[in-house]
């Protein structure tokens, strides 16, 4: 049962999550300011606006999952104007770079540090570069899993 004071709790970091993201848009130089809303619901961001390029509304979502406390990102109220294609794919690369910087699961470094690349087609996300370790691949592979749209993944990452 939750009480009042779980519920107070809940609204008080839902409303620390949306200004944490929104500064963090506002910092973005290639996202205009004003061009998206924000709300955070049960730690589920919801981006709300229309941009310019699908660039723009990729780096949202990726800066959005990076955010302490952000359980997913509710993209079906973003739309880039003069698009007719689905997001989708982008909206997943988005999710997976965003977890990788949130994580830093391998060893104090993200996978972009390391260089590993992201690209998904059809739901399918593709991995590649090198890393040093079996472990930080295993690592990248089970980030992947977790985000909501993935329907396999493809590792081609290299153990130098």
């Amino acid at each position: 049962m939750l009480t009042i004071l779980d519920k107070t709790s809940s609204i008080a970091e839902d409303a620390k999550i949306t200004l944490q993201v929104k500064s963090k848009l506002a910092l973005e130089k290639s996202i205009p300011s004003g061009k998206i809303n924000v709300e955070t619901y049960d730690g589920i961001v919801v981006l709300k606006g229309n941009l310019d390029f699908a660039e723009q509304a990729s780096k949202a979502v990726e800066v959005a999952v990076a955010v302490e406390g952000v359980r997913n990102v509710n993209t079906s109220h973003l739309e880039v104007h003069g698009s007719n294609q689905p997001l989708t794919d982008i909206y997943i690369t988005s999710k997976v770079k965003g977890l990788f910087l949130k994580e830093k699961l391998f060893g104090g470094k993200s996978t972009i540090d390391l260089g590993i690349k992201v690209e998904t087609k059809d739901g399918v996300v593709y991995l590649s570069g090198e890393v040093d370790s079996e472990a930080l691949e295993k690592n990248a592979m089970k980030l992947v899993r977790q985000v909501e749209g993935v329907t396999n993944v493809i590792s081609n990452i290299k153990i130098i």
